[in-house]
């Protein structure tokens, strides 16, 4: 599973830093050794969406996964 978070920090100071959206992302075991399928969830202030990501080549880089799965939400 993958989690990514994004904190706001204000003017750089880290003792006013806070969490204000989270995304994850973890492998649904339907996929084979070259190629994953995914499950991805976005959460700010609340669940936002989910989304899939199938057919993705284990290859590539963690920041392409992450791009597909933000491709794959309603705009």
């Amino acid at each position: 599973m993958l989690r990514i978070t994004i904190d706001l920090v204000p003017f750089g100071e880290e003792a006013y830093a806070r969490k204000i959206a989270e995304a994850v992302i973890y492998n649904d075991a339907t996929g084979n050794h070259e190629k994953g399928n995914y499950v991805a969830g976005f959460c700010e202030h609340g669940w936002i969406n989910s989304t899939t990501v199938t057919g993705f080549d284990r290859r590539r880089s963690v920041w392409a996964l992450l791009r597909l799965a933000l491709k794959g939400l309603p705009r």
